[in-house]
């Protein structure tokens, strides 16, 4: 059975994530003038489950560091996370985030959109998961949707029905400079279609 949680406000890295009326998991980020340093996932009220140190590019689920330019790779249009022995498939579709087990079933959704009259931003988790596997697939999304930047592509990436295809920008370690890639639409639109680094 799915489970929905939804962040109670617009700001994804400062707040809560509720079941319903039940907080699950409290979300806190820090930060100064170059910009985010650390995220903190905690059981509501409760135990630190996992940290992102976004200037350092890793994350610690519980004491198990995992460095993001060791454990995450380019597949296609999407990022391949290991973690814990298994590599798990996130990518952007429109309008939401997904993660894929190696199996190919999808474990979570990521909706991070907030559009006023509409939901919020929330995680739909398709099957139940350990608490560390939670964790680590809550920062994984957070850090996946702050990452990447994007931008419309002229008009002639619009589809029959006027969607706009998007180009986007994954900000990486900037010693390394930045890479470019493609999500949606017709490969033909873009020869570099997929993503380096």
């Amino acid at each position: 059975m799915p489970q929905t949680l939804s962040f109670t406000g617009k700001d994804i890295l400062n707040g809560q994530l509720v079941d319903g009326e039940h907080a699950v998991y409290d979300v806190a980020t820090t930060g100064g003038l170059l910009g985010r340093k650390v995220t903190t996932l905690q059981a509501a009220g409760g135990s630190l489950l996992a940290t992102l140190h976004w200037r350092k590019r890793c994350l610690d689920v519980r004491g198990q560091i995992l460095s993001i330019d060791d454990h995450v790779r380019p597949h296609e249009k999407a990022r391949l996370w290991q973690w814990n022995n298994a590599t798990y498939e996130v990518q952007f579709m429109p309008g939401e985030w997904t993660v894929k087990a190696p199996s190919g079933d999808v474990l979570a959704r990521f909706r991070p959109t907030h559009i006023p009259g509409k939901k919020q931003p929330h995680i739909v988790w398709e099957r139940e998961l350990s608490a560390a596997d939670a964790a680590f697939l809550i920062l994984a999304l957070l850090y996946s949707e702050k990452k990447w930047k994007a931008k419309p592509e002229s008009g002639a990436n619009a589809n029959a029905d006027g969607q706009v295809y998007f180009a986007a920008t994954y900000d990486q370690n900037p010693s390394r400079g930045v890479y470019g890639g493609y999500i949606g639409g017709s490969e033909s639109n873009n020869e570099n279609a997929g993503f380096a680094g």
